[in-house]
């Protein structure tokens, strides 16, 4: 070997070398189903949002369930979002009054910053508001290095009526 192809070899051997003896994050994997008063959610999306840490956004299935990989172990308040495949949810028009229609199914605008990349899909199911906001969900988990199986997202409903008796 001469010295330039020793000088080009000795780097790249050494970033080979740090590469295979780096420590590697422990991860957690997740699955479970989303359910609201018992009845599964059957679309949208879902985001596991940590304290200190990434949000990791997750796709709802058409039968409720969910599942992820690779998450960091930890604490997390998690979020749902069903609007953004909400049928009688109006597009956008932009562009003002001369300006093209946008629609979910040929947009080249994402969908609402809740709805999973590439677009949320499943049949809508109206779930409150409160779900969508990681500064008002009461949902939270701990995933434990390694699989987490059967995490249940249980949801409520709101309560009708004005809390005297009468529904609205």
């Amino acid at each position: 070997m001469n010295k330039r192809q020793t000088l080009l070899t000795v780097p790249a051997l050494l970033l080979l070398v740090a590469g295979c003896g780096g420590t590697s994050k422990p991860t957690a994997d997740v699955s479970g189903t989303v359910t609201i008063d018992g009845a599964a959610v059957t679309g949208g999306s879902m985001q596991f949002v940590a304290k200190d840490g990434p949000t990791f956004r997750v796709q709802i299935h058409d039968d409720g369930t969910y599942s992820q990989t690779e998450l960091q172990p930890g604490d997390y308040v998690v979020t749902v979002e069903t609007e953004s495949i909400n049928p009688a949810k109006k597009a956008p028009v932009y562009g003002g009054p001369q300006g093209v229609k946008m629609t979910n199914k040929a947009s080249p605008i994402p969908p609402d910053a809740g709805g999973a990349a590439g677009g949320a899909t499943g049949t809508y199911v109206a779930i409150p508001k409160k779900y969508g906001d990681p500064k008002k969900s009461d949902l939270k988990v701990t995933l434990a290095k390694g699989k987490n199986d059967k995490v249940p997202i249980e949801l409520k409903s709101e309560p009708k009526g004005d809390g005297k008796g009468e529904k609205k």
